[in-house]
């Protein structure tokens, strides 16, 4: 599988995994998860505020729904794209008569 996270001999590359947008998530989703169990005394005595996150599990659940959103536009967007737009502008033809023309034209003016 060329460009795919694994290689000929069936290695994971792990440099195309973590800088894949799949692996954009690895870091976030690690931070989660050690908010939802870092203790709140400890956090409490650190930062100076109250933890909200310990054992959240709305938290949990937003931050999960909100990675697996994610994924499903990263699936959308490398298979069937939605929307095709035109990059490139419609060039137009012009003779060298009508840009000498318009120099010259104000040159003379000014």
């Amino acid at each position: 599988m060329e460009g795919g996270v694994t290689n000929m001999s069936g290695k994971i590359n792990t440099h195309k995994m973590i800088l894949s947008p799949y692996g954009a998530t690895l870091f976030p989703v690690i931070l989660l998860f050690i908010s939802f169990i870092f203790p709140p005394s400890l956090y409490e005595h650190y930062v100076n505020e109250p933890n909200y996150t310990f054992l959240n599990f709305k938290m949990l659940a937003f931050g999960l729904l909100c990675v697996f959103f994610y994924y499903i536009g990263i699936y959308i967007s490398k298979y069937s794209p939605l929307f095709n737009f035109r990059l490139i502008k419609k060039k137009y033809k012009t003779t060298n008569f009508h840009v000498l023309r318009d120099y010259f034209s104000y040159s003379y003016f000014s």
